[in-house]
């Protein structure tokens, strides 16, 4: 299963490398077949990189690291960002937003790994 994801992660990269390296060549690129035909197989690699993703991915994978990703956003976000204003809210409550947020960032990141 790792081997799949090596692989496309290689066909990716190989494609966008060769339309970078492609299209670098200032505008020789439609005048030039051999530079057409490395746009055209980068293009492909990516689309076929991006296969081999979409393929192995399940909808239950996707979510869980999407629900990680905004779980150790909001923990950042209240660990850096969480007012501390005491005209509307009692003193401690920030040290507690800090907590939860710490809590909330730590199982997003471990969500994200495992």
């Amino acid at each position: 299963m790792v081997v799949e994801y090596v692989i496309g992660a290689i066909l990716i990269a190989f494609g966008i490398l060769s339309i970078y390296f492609s299209i670098e060549q200032r505008g020789t690129v439609l005048k030039d077949a051999h530079l057409m035909i490395i746009l055209v197989i980068g293009i492909l690699s990516i689309f076929g990189g991006g296969w081999i993703y979409v393929s192995k991915l399940t909808l239950g994978f996707i979510l869980k690291k999407l629900f990680a990703l905004f779980l150790a956003g909001l923990g950042f976000f209240l660990v850096v960002g969480f007012p501390d204003i005491t005209d509307y809210q009692k003193e401690g409550m920030g040290k507690a937003g800090i907590f939860i947020g710490i809590v909330l960032c730590i199982l997003g990141v471990w969500l994200l790994v495992a």
